[in-house]
């Protein structure tokens, strides 16, 4: 309680990502307060996520998927006292954090691409 947080919010998979970028940095990251959260959808397949499809396939970053994640994120914060937290989001999360930064005393967003796990090189 009371350090600064890295938060890694996982990026766009319908529904789970067959990469989880953000997951292994955030299992790779030394700081001493690491927080990883999945987008809506990706891991826990309940009610809402069986009924609208489009929650993490269209409506990405509909502004209920937004207030649902800012929510989340603040709760976070809160609870942890978390003085500044450093943000990064991976590819469709980049996203994400890039919205709900201005809701959290962040002091810097870090956002990954995916181009590179998506070529054919990489992934045949």
């Amino acid at each position: 309680k009371g350090k600064p947080m890295r938060l890694y919010i996982e990026g766009d998979g319908n529904p789970n990502p067959r990469h989880q970028i953000a997951k292994e940095f955030a299992i790779k990251d030394t700081s001493s307060n690491v927080i990883y959260i999945a987008r809506p959808c990706q891991w826990i397949q309940d009610k809402i996520c069986k009924t609208t499809p489009a929650i993490y396939k269209e409506a990405k970053f509909h502004p209920e998927v937004i207030k649902e994640m800012t929510e989340l994120t603040e709760s976070i914060v809160h609870k942890y006292q978390a003085p500044s937290v450093e943000i990064i989001g991976y590819d469709g999360g980049a996203v994400v954090a890039l919205n709900i930064a201005p809701k959290l005393p962040t002091n810097k967003i870090i956002t990954i691409a995916n181009s590179v796990f998506n070529t054919p090189y990489l992934n045949p």
